[in-house]
C-alpha cells in the first residue's frame, strides 16, 4: 500500500481493512509518507519476505499501532514491524495508539533509523494483547538522530528462542547500532580521549535468556534506568557489549542509581550469530 502527498495538502488517512501478504524479500507492506494510518490491519510476512518491513513511517507519517496484527514469521530476525525514519532535515515518523498491538514472530518491533520516540509513543510491551514477545528486538536504534529520551514507558519483550532449526533468536530490549560518539583507546604515546555517550534511561523487561541492552558497532552508552531480566526461573544478560568487527569496541557505563535485576536461578548463553542486518 503506497500513498504520497505533495505540497501543503492535509495528511492522507489510511485504513487497511484487509490482509497484506508479503511474499518476497525487501518488500514493504505500507509506505505512506505524510499520512495517518488509522488502521494498520493484518500484515503477514511469509518465510520468503527476508529483510522486509510491515509499516514504513517517514516525513510525519504516523500509525495507530493498537490496530495492527503483524506476523514477522519465524525464519530470521531480519524482519521489521515498524520502521521509523527521521533525519536532521526531515521530520520523523511516529507511533500512537496506547499499545503496540499484536506483533508475533521473530524480528525487530521498532527500527529507529534516525527516528524518535516520545511521550505520546505507544507502550512497547510486546507481551500484551495475547502475544508472548519471544525472539523480538524491542527497539533497534541506528543513525545520529535516533532518540528515545522522551519515551517514558518501559520496553518489554519475551523469552529468547534458542535451539530451533533456524538458529537462536534473542529477545532484546534495546539494540544500539553506532549510538553515541566513541572515544579513543590509550596508547603508549597518547592518552585516551573520551567520547560522548548517549544516555538511555528507558526501563527494560525481558523473559528467559533475554538481553536488556545490546551495544554494537562502536556505541557509547550510559544506562541510567532499571532492567528486569528473566522469568524468575531462567535469567539472562543485562548488558552485552560487542564490537561488530569495527576498530572501536562499544562501551557502556552503568550510571549510579541504575538497577539491573537478574531474575532466575539459571543462566544460559547460546551462540550469538544471528542479528538483524536490515
Amino acid at each position: 500500500m503506497f500513498t504520497k502527498n505533495s505540497g501543503n495538502l492535509t495528511d492522507s488517512i489510511i485504513k487497511n481493512e484487509g490482509t497484506i501478504n508479503q511474499k518476497a524479500e525487501n518488500t514493504v507492506g505500507i509506505y505512506t509518507p505524510k499520512s495517518d494510518i488509522q488502521k494498520v490491519g493484518k500484515i503477514n510476512l511469509n518465510d520468503a519476505a527476508e529483510s522486509s518491513v510491515a509499516v514504513y513511517l517517514s516525513n510525519t507519517a504516523k500509525a495507530d499501532t493498537s490496530t495492527g496484527e503483524i506476523d514477522l514469521n519465524s525464519t530470521s530476525q531480519n524482519q521489521v514491524a515498524y520502521y521509523i525514519k527521521g533525519t536532521a532535515t526531515e521530520p520523523t515518523g511516529a507511533l500512537y495508539g496506547g499499545n503496540i498491538g499484536k506483533v508475533k514472530g521473530y524480528g525487530v518491533g521498532v527500527y529507529l533509523d534516525g527516528g524518535v520516540l516520545n511521550a505520546t509513543t505507544s507502550k512497547l510491551d510486546y507481551t500484551a494483547n495475547g502475544m508472548n514477545g519471544n525472539g523480538l528486538i524491542g527497539v533497534l536504534m541506528k543513525g545520529a538522530t535516533a532518540d528515545i529520551s522522551a519515551y517514558n514507558q518501559e520496553i518489554k519483550v519475551g523469552d529468547s528462542a534458542l535451539g530451533g532449526n533456524s538458529g537462536d533468536f534473542y529477545a532484546i530490549g534495546i539494540y544500539t547500532d553506532g549510538q553515541g560518539i566513541p572515544g579513543t583507546p590509550a596508547t603508549q604515546t597518547t592518552p585516551r580521549v573520551l567520547g560522548t555517550p548517549k544516555t538511555i534511561s528507558t526501563a527494560i523487561t525481558t523473559g528467559a535468556n533475554g538481553v536488556g541492552l545490546f551495544a554494537e558497532n562502536s556505541s557509547n552508552i550510559t544506562y541510567t534506568g532499571t532492567m528486569n531480566i528473566g522469568d524468575n526461573k531462567v535469567a539472562g544478560t543485562g548488558i552485552y557489549v560487542g564490537n561488530g568487527g569495527t576498530e572501536k569496541a562499544s562501551e557502556v557505563t552503568i550510571a549510579s542509581g541504575a538497577t539491573i535485576n537478574l531474575k532466575g536461578s539459571k543462566w544460559s548463553w547460546g551462540n550469538c550469530n544471528n542479528w538483524c542486518n536490515c
